[in-house]
């Protein structure tokens, strides 16, 4: 347990970041610019090797392989749990518990990428249910990384273009030495 204002008593750290993934997880839930971006651009754009694959295996006709669709499912999760965890981690409010979640997040995606795309069989129903589980996974992170993201609202916050609530307050930074 840490202490958080010196001396101001224990804190628990995990009831935090719980709280805090709850919250990012609830907050964009009845943002309709929100919800268009990520079916638009994250589910249809980005799932496009997905997409391609599974037209590919359902125009052929031929129930016989779908390795292509098992490796573009095993390589979307990655890709997308990779990004959304570094951009979370490089937020610009840090939130060092939220960055240690993700970093553990990271590094089990990479340790299951590896093993699903270089070691497990691809007939194998627990690849399949694994790679679908790491998926669905991928896009609940990237939810959740991207839930303070303004530009994803339908209305941004009215303070957002003076820095704060209080439009009266001092603007932060120097201007000594500029010259007109």
């Amino acid at each position: 347990m840490s202490v958080v204002g010196g001396g101001a008593g224990p804190v628990n750290g995990f009831k935090l970041v719980w709280g805090e993934i709850k919250r990012r997880t609830k907050k964009p839930r009845l943002e309709v610019v929100y919800w268009c971006y990520f079916a638009g651009a994250v589910c249809i754009l980005g799932g496009i090797g997905i997409i391609s694959e599974l037209l590919k295996y359902y125009y052929t006709g031929s129930s016989s392989n779908a390795s292509g669709i098992y490796a573009s499912l095993a390589t979307f999760f990655p890709a997308l749990i990779g990004a959304s965890v570094m951009q979370m981690m490089f937020e610009q409010t840090v939130n060092r518990r939220l960055q240690a979640i993700s970093f553990i997040f990271l590094m089990v995606t990479f340790g299951f990428a590896v093993y699903l795309n270089g070691f497990a069989a691809h007939s194998s129903k627990l690849s399949w249910f694994s790679v679908v589980v790491f998926c669905i996974f991928s896009l609940w992170v990237w939810w959740i990384s991207n839930a303070d993201n303004a530009g994803l609202y339908d209305e941004p916050s009215i303070d957002a273009p003076t820095g704060g609530v209080d439009p009266g307050a001092d603007l932060q930074g120097d201007t000594s030495g500029f010259q007109l």
